[in-house]
Parts: C-alpha cells; structure tokens; sequence
C-alpha cells in the first residue's frame, strides 16, 4: 500500500512539474491543433490555461508528435498571446488588429544571435507580413550563464517569464526569440535539435547545436539562418499549423512540415540533420507555403 501511494505521488508531481517527455529529433515539438490538445491534455497539464488557444501546446504542428506551447501545469507563461505555436498567425500576417511587428531578442552570454541571421528574419518577415507601420528587430537583454545543459520546455518558458519585456498590445504584435547554449529534451542519439516554436509568440534557438551541426560545406551562419525563418514559419502557421493550407503539402511523418526539401519547412532543417541535405540548405518559403500565407492575409 505504502509503495502504491509513493508511486502516485510521483506520478502527480511529475505531471505537474514537467513539460512534455522527451520527443525525438523529427518530432520535438508539442501537439497544437485542438483536436490533438484534447488528446494529450492529460499529459501535458496544461489544457484551456492559455489564453484564447483553448489548451496547452505550442511548437511545430498540425499532424502528430511536431509543435508544442501553452502553459506549464495550468500557469500561464504570459498575456493573451501565449497559446501554442500558430495559434496567432494572423495576427503576425494581417494589418487587421496590429500594424506593427516587433521582434524581441534574447540570449544567454556567449550565445549571441548572428546578426546575418536576424536580417534574414527581417527580410522574410516583411515578405510575408502585412504591417504598414514597420517591423522591428530588437536584440534586448543580454542574459547570464545558464547552468542548464538540457532544456526542458518548462526551463524555456520559466526563463522567458524573466527576461522577455514585451508582449502583444496596442497597435503592436510581438515575436519573441531566446538564444540559448546546450540542448534540447528532444535530442536523441542520431540528432539533435536546432530552434523550436514552442508557443503562439516564442521561439528558443538553441546556438550551440547549431554551432556543433556544422561542417566545412554548411556553415553554422548558414543553418543558423535556415532554423530561425523556419521556426518563425511556424509562428506564421506553417504547415497547417494555424493556417490552411491550400493544396496538400504537409509532410504527414513529421507533423507541420512540408514535403519539399527545398523548402524551409523541411522537417530536417530544424535538427542537426540538415547539413546533410543535398545542395543548398534552403532558407525560404517556397510557392505552396506563400500561398497558403496569402490566403490568411499575408502577402
């Protein structure tokens, strides 16, 4: 009996303490279409706590284990724009509540952004996104060392409540970015993983497995540009993650991904596996992906 207690003990406290298990590298992400919140709502404690998403989940999307966000244990990370990863594209996309886009910008000592990599951002973002008054990129605080080696998505979300300074309001949706060093709970022994979208407005990069994912052929500059347009792509809803699509183009294998390897999409550009794609790493939106922006508003 006393065991039997003990064991549901731990049970509660694991529920209530921790994010999701551990995803492989193809699948890092949490479940974000409210179909499969409902099905995982046991297990990721954190169902209908974030506002207007309806549940807890956040990161990739649409078709399985990819994507993940919301709230821990039923707290909320932050204002309304905390739901899982998509569930604000339009928001991000159209002019109709927000004219202006902010990017804010974190990161850890030693892990810095490239700057490259944030221009490229502000370059697809202002491709794709209908705000009149501007974007903005914004790299904000400069965070001490972290004695985390292995991130958890409750680690990135407590550390996001401590730093991030702004939050969707007024005229002015806003896009979080948080550099960080070590790894992700989704690693595995074949790979590792590079960004994840991990709620409706935040994205964590994790710069040194995108660092130690180079080679002489495919520079970290190079893959770091794919991983942030890529994750980013989420946020706007990409792959039926938020936004529909308008022919089928989802890679079903790996959640809110498209089938095209030339597309930023590809499911393989988030993990350390994308140094091994055939040519050029890819780093933008191809024709299926733009048009099923458009039809959300976009450009």
């Amino acid at each position: 009996m006393k065991s039997l207690i003990l064991s549901k003990l731990l049970a509660l406290s694991l529920l209530a303490c921790t994010g999701l298990p551990p995803r492989t590298f193809d699948s890092p992400n949490l479940p974000t279409s409210p179909g499969e919140r409902a099905v995982d709502a046991g297990s990721d404690a954190g169902t209908g706590a974030d506002a207007g998403a309806g549940a807890d989940a956040a990161t990739d999307a649409g078709a399985g284990a990819d994507a993940g966000a919301g709230a821990d244990a039923g707290v909320p990370i932050g204002p309304p724009d905390q739901g899982w990863s998509g569930s604000i594209a339009t928001d991000y996309l159209t002019a109709t509540r927000y004219r202006r886009l902010v990017v804010e910008v974190d990161y850890v000592r030693g892990k810095a952004p490239n700057t490259g990599a944030l221009n490229l951002l502000k370059q697809r973002l202002e491709a794709r996104c209908n705000k009149p008054d501007g974007i903005t990129v914004i790299v904000d605080t400069e965070i001490p060392t972290q004695a985390t080696t292995t991130w958890r998505l409750a680690d990135l979300r407590d550390l996001e409540r401590q730093h991030r300074s702004r939050y969707t309001a007024g005229d002015t949706a806003v896009l979080y970015l948080l550099y960080i060093g070590g790894g992700y709970e989704g690693d595995t022994s074949n790979a590792r993983v590079l960004g994840v979208s991990h709620t409706g407005s935040a994205i964590a990069m994790f710069k040194d497995a995108m660092s130690e994912s180079a080679t002489v052929l495919v520079t970290g500059n190079v893959i770091e540009e794919a991983v942030i347009v890529h994750e980013a792509g989420h946020n706007l809803g990409l792959v039926g993650n938020g936004v529909a699509m308008q022919r089928p183009h989802q890679d079903a294998a790996h959640g809110a991904h498209d089938t095209s390897q030339s597309c930023v999409m590809y499911w393989a550009v988030e993990s350390s596996l994308v140094s091994q794609l055939l040519g050029t790493v890819p780093n933008d939106f191809d024709a299926d992906c733009i048009a099923d922006l458009r039809a959300a508003g976009g450009k």
